[in-house]
């Protein structure tokens, strides 16, 4: 049973924060859509995760941050406050939200933290992360040999950031000991450029036991669609 630690509404009653703990399954969440992240909102936030949460080990810590604002030093206060968590399993939500390279860092001594992770999941919606942060995250994961299970998740393929960020992380991640390998797609539109571009990224994955992709919301291009078509039978 999920215990929730907090809800913090915003003024405007569009956004909100939600922190749940699970103690059974070692499940921590930080759910955060719509709000500006303030010294206040985050002060709050150490308090009530510190008294509640006893254990400092982890099977799962997820945070998800869609289209959130902060000041550098407020979420940067937040980042490295989790990663003083130790555990097996990182979920990184990034939608519509800003992460400079100086959060980059800090998201990967959030990974680096974790020499244990087997699981590592992150989805990607017009999030603003730049060539250099996306290459100190895929340095991060670099070094996670005993990393087994993969998933991502991007929004709209037509969002090149967004893939070209996904290319730079997943070539740096150690292919051969990936185990599962997940894959989500929102609201794509198949083109074959795109097609392309994710079977080269799939392709160093060769010791994949468990492969699942899901495309929501998903129908091919009327252009792509009259060049696949499948043979006539005689």
């Amino acid at each position: 049973m999920e215990n929730i630690l907090f809800n913090i509404q915003d003024p405007s009653g569009k956004g909100y924060i939600e922190c749940y703990f699970n103690p059974k399954k070692q499940y921590l969440s930080i759910e955060a859509k719509n709000i500006i992240l303030t010294q206040e909102i985050i002060g709050k936030f150490f308090n009530i995760v510190s008294e509640k949460v006893r254990v400092m080990k982890l099977r799962t810590l997820a945070l998800e941050l869609n289209n959130c604002s902060a000041k550098q030093e407020d979420l940067n206060k937040l980042l490295k406050y989790l990663s003083k968590f130790k555990t097996k399993g990182i979920i990184l939500i990034l939608t519509q939200t800003n992460i400079n390279d100086n959060h980059a860092e800090t998201l990967a001594e959030l990974i680096s933290n974790n020499s244990n992770l087997e699981r590592f999941s992150l989805r990607l919606g017009k999030t603003e992360i730049t060539e250099k942060g996306a290459h100190i995250l895929a340095r991060a994961l670099s070094k996670m040999k005993s990393l087994k299970e993969v998933g991502f998740i991007i929004k709209k393929n037509n969002d090149e950031q967004s893939k070209k960020v996904l290319s730079i992380i997943m070539n740096k991640i150690h292919a051969e000991n990936i185990e599962t390998l997940g894959f989500i797609g929102l609201n794509c539109g198949l083109r074959t450029k795109d097609l392309k571009f994710f079977s080269k990224l799939f392709s160093r994955f060769r010791n994949v036991r468990r492969f699942s992709i899901c495309l929501l919301y998903t129908s091919p291009s009327p252009r792509d669609l009259s060049t696949s078509r499948m043979p006539s039978s005689a």
